[in-house]
């Protein structure tokens, strides 16, 4: 799983919480835990964000997941879900 977050730049901002390889049947519903680390200098504003799953046979292969919108703040750590990836 790969977060990744609009604008682009704030992809650093985001990990999946556990494993981030996991084993996934074709059409299978996961949810996913992410947490954010907000940069302290970070202006206030709002991320979407959304999960990319990487077929690990073909890395070519993307599955992007549902797109979740949240305010960030600054010098707070945010946490989200997003499921259905």
């Amino acid at each position: 799983m790969e977060p990744k977050a609009a604008p682009p730049a704030q992809d650093a901002w985001f990990r999946p919480v556990g494993d981030s390889e996991i084993l996934m049947a074709v059409g299978a519903t996961l949810t996913v835990e992410v947490r954010a680390q907000v940069p302290v200098d970070a202006p206030a504003g709002s991320t979407t964000l959304k999960l990319r799953a990487v077929d690990e046979a073909e890395p070519e292969r993307l599955t992007d997941g549902p797109r979740a919108s949240s305010a960030s703040a600054r010098s707070r750590s945010l946490s989200a879900r997003s499921t259905d990836v």
